[in-house]
């Protein structure tokens, strides 16, 4: 960071690896914001800032952001996978099997497992899944 403080992907990474704990989320929000302001064409910077988004509970803002991200850069499943849990979370529940079923085409990633065990449970629930249900409780 001291050698490369205008990096936008080494901010958007180290943003990225913050997400995981609750505490250092805030950090993180800030640092994908100003990777977010030094690379705003860059979908892999506007996943991380709008899945962070979506950890921290700033919902509204978030859908535009992985959406735009889903849109650039269709082949990056984490994106996907993302936006599915977003939207389920707004009550979009229509949208998160097509997302979900993108992503784990798109390749293996992270959570692909989850994304698997979400979309096997989205189908077996009367009505699908609703945007209380376990892993959109962040």
């Amino acid at each position: 960071m001291e050698r490369a403080p205008e990096n936008a992907i080494l901010l958007n990474n180290l943003a990225y690896l913050l997400s995981t704990d609750p505490a250092a989320r805030d950090e993180a929000v800030r640092l994908a914001e100003r990777a977010q302001g030094l690379a705003p064409q860059s979908p892999v910077v506007a996943d991380t800032l709008g899945w962070l988004l979506f950890l921290q509970a700033a919902i509204c803002h978030a859908p535009a952001l992985l959406a735009a991200a889903a849109k650039a850069a269709p082949a990056i499943p984490e994106v996907r996978y993302h936006l599915g849990l977003v939207y389920a979370k707004q009550g979009r529940c229509r949208r998160l099997p097509r997302k979900l079923e993108a992503s784990l085409k798109a390749g293996n990633f992270k959570d692909a497992a989850e994304a698997r065990r979400t979309l096997e449970s989205f189908h077996k629930r009367p009505g699908g899944l609703t945007p209380s249900v376990g892993v959109w409780d962040h």
